[in-house]
């Protein structure tokens, strides 16, 4: 083995082992939120033996239009039911994977960025190819150790995202691979490759439909040296990748249905207003992620105009601003430049028209790539030319190291909150108590602690902010029978089967409550 499969060997360990010890005290951290509905009650999933047939159902049967996450999830339950330690082991390594996968993209952008013309004294191949060894090891621990990453790794179901991006980036590996070469015949099986991982990432999550616009702007920035005669000749070619973008989310999935507004607390264009405030609260995020600003749910007030709140003004100038420094940057720091494209690219079918929720911290799992690649070569750049002089060797050393030990420290304190289902909705509640859902999630893992006046409470302000909700009568039933206080127990079930009167669990709660109530009346007849 020579010198550089020995630094590229050492590099993956390091990032092997430091993912491993981040997120190891996370192995057992419960099913929680969307994990029942994808995993736990997922039939699919829960029956899946092996057979064809269960194949073939898991993958296009399940809630989610994802076959490759459903299989995954489907595989896990075949070898551990439903332990959770096995489905945490395989995130943990789909992270760690990634990790090695973001190295390896950012040793190829680093190489191409110094030898593209117009990069002028961008480069850290040519100082040291160990120097730019290190700064791509850099890139990677900080997408590993960044605390925004724990709702991809911790949250089981959110494997959809991780592993979506594993896929993608293997493509885009796959394709600057495959473009090194000159000839047909080496490139082919290469790009075929990419060709399958894009599928792979596509039956995952279909986010990952953005891959060949990432592409185009790879081929654009570093392989055609950004000319404009070339862009304007593959101009079709954007506009086809739109088009079919847009059909391939139409028959995908329903969210692109704008009835799913009616659903919804906000309007289209409410959502379209606020999401310019929410890639800025992204972006503050990835620079300040400290514990206290992470949640599962985030408050994040809705903006009902331009000019309400007049912040909205202001984060569109900011994002078409990054978007104007990112082409400005272009010729001399063109991997400055990429990446702030990336970091945009990324967040733009979520943060856009879809009826989706407004926030979600696992939507930043692909965009952070772009901000690790920054960081990184801007670091490096710095330290590589300030190495001697005034500058001390020791800061070579200490600033990387100071930065990854302070999100290391964040990561590992925001994945014991994940540590039981109190602990998580406690911090959700106290963060965003408004939100009905985290009222009535922390009720329910109160009453399973046999909590159940606390949980009485929950329930209660969950039913206040959204008093049609079935499952919120349903636990706040369950909560006064817990608490003995059957009458009030069966008024609460009856109003959640008024509001969906085929749900069985209630019913056989309310049976059960009848059952008591009725003991009761006879003990006290009796008497």
């Amino acid at each position: 083995m020579n010198l550089v499969r020995i630094r590229h060997a050492a590099t993956a360990a390091v990032i092997v082992a430091m993912t491993a010890a981040l997120y190891s005290g996370g192995l057992h951290v419960p099913f929680v939120f969307d994990d029942f509905p994808n995993i736990v009650k997922n039939p699919y999933v829960q029956r899946f033996d092996g057979d064809f047939e269960d194949w073939i159902e898991v993958a296009l049967k399940s809630p989610s239009k994802r076959p490759i996450a459903n299989v995954s999830f489907a595989l896990n339950h075949y070898f551990g039911q439903n332990q959770v330690v096995g489905y945490h082991a395989v995130n943990i390594a789909i992270h760690m994977f990634n990790g090695i996968l973001v190295y390896a993209l950012a040793l190829a952008l680093f190489a191409r960025t110094s030898s593209a013309s117009g990069a002028g004294a961008s480069s850290l191949t040519d100082s040291s190819p160990t120097n730019a060894t290190i700064a791509a090891g850099f890139a990677a621990i900080l997408f590993v150790a960044h605390p925004v990453q724990v709702q991809s790794v911790t949250y089981i179901v959110q494997r959809m995202n991780s592993l979506a991006t594993l896929f993608y980036l293997a493509a885009v590996l796959f394709y600057i691979w495959g473009r090194s070469f000159s000839g047909w015949r080496p490139r082919s099986w290469r790009w075929s490759a990419c060709l399958l991982c894009w599928l792979l990432a596509l039956g995952s999550k279909q986010t990952a439909i953005t891959l060949p616009a990432v592409l185009l702007l790879y081929e654009w920035y570093f392989e055609q040296d950004l000319r404009r005669r070339w862009l304007i000749r593959k101009s079709g070619y954007f506009a086809a990748i739109v088009a079919a973008g847009l059909l391939f989310l139409a028959f995908n999935i329903e969210l692109l249905n704008l009835a799913g507004y009616a659903g919804r607390d906000f309007t289209m264009e409410q959502r379209l207003l606020t999401q310019l405030r929410v890639v800025v609260f992204y972006c503050s995020l990835v620079l300040l992620p400290l514990p206290s600003r992470l949640t599962l749910s985030h408050a994040f007030p809705v903006s009902q105009s331009w000019t309400d709140p007049p912040t909205t003004w202001l984060c569109l100038f900011a994002i078409v601003g990054a978007l104007v420094v990112a082409g400005w940057l272009a010729k001399r720091w063109r991997l400055v430049s990429f990446g702030i494209l990336w970091f945009l690219l990324h967040l733009v079918l979520e943060s856009s028209l879809l009826p989706l929720e407004m926030v979600f911290e696992h939507r930043l799992y692909t965009p952070m790539i772009g901000v690790d690649l920054i960081a990184s070569y801007l670091l490096f750049r710095a330290l590589g030319r300030h190495a001697t002089g005034w500058f001390p060797v020791a800061s070579r050393i200490a600033i990387p190291v100071a930065i990854v030990l302070a999100l290391s420290i964040a990561t590992v304190t925001r994945n014991e909150t994940w540590s039981e289902p109190v602990t998580l909705w406690t911090d959700v509640v106290a963060k965003n108590p408004r939100d009905h859902r985290a009222q009535f999630n922390l009720g329910v893992a109160l009453s399973d602690q046999q909590r159940y006046w606390e949980a009485i409470q929950h329930h209660s302000e969950s039913i206040r902010l959204h008093p049609d909700n079935a499952k919120a009568h349903n636990g706040m039933g369950v909560a006064l029978a817990g608490d003995q206080q059957y009458a009030e127990a069966v008024k609460h079930f009856a109003a959640s089967l008024r509001l969906n009167p085929s749900d069985p669990e209630t019913q056989n709660n309310i049976a059960l409550a009848l059952s008591r109530l009725s003991a009761e009346a006879t003990v006290t007849a009796e008497e």
